[in-house]
């Protein structure tokens, strides 16, 4: 019987150096922080709100970087993906 696990037929890459990973984390925490996002849903927008985010008029939302920061500590370091049938497409982290 053929297994579903498709994350063992899946190579690793390592495409970009830790000094590159950090520069792109970096950008994006100020394009968070002074650009934002553009959020449509209301209870999202309270949510984001309360727990620290600049909301605008127009729906737009800025992230602090302490927002953005502790929600990189709070999620996990690896998950699964699954397809519409429910079965595992992949395995990320």
């Amino acid at each position: 019987m053929q297994s579903k696990d498709k994350s063992r037929c899946v190579p690793s890459y390592n495409l970009l150096t830790e000094d590159q990973i950090k520069e792109i984390h970096h950008s994006t925490l100020e394009i968070l922080e002074t650009v934002g996002v553009k959020v449509e849903g209301e209870e999202a927008l309270q949510l984001l709100s309360d727990v620290g985010c600049e909301v605008n008029n127009d729906k737009t939302v800025k992230f602090p970087n302490w927002v953005v920061e502790e929600a990189i500590q709070k999620a996990p370091s690896r998950f699964s993906v699954y397809d519409r049938e429910g079965d595992l497409s992949m395995r990320l982290g």
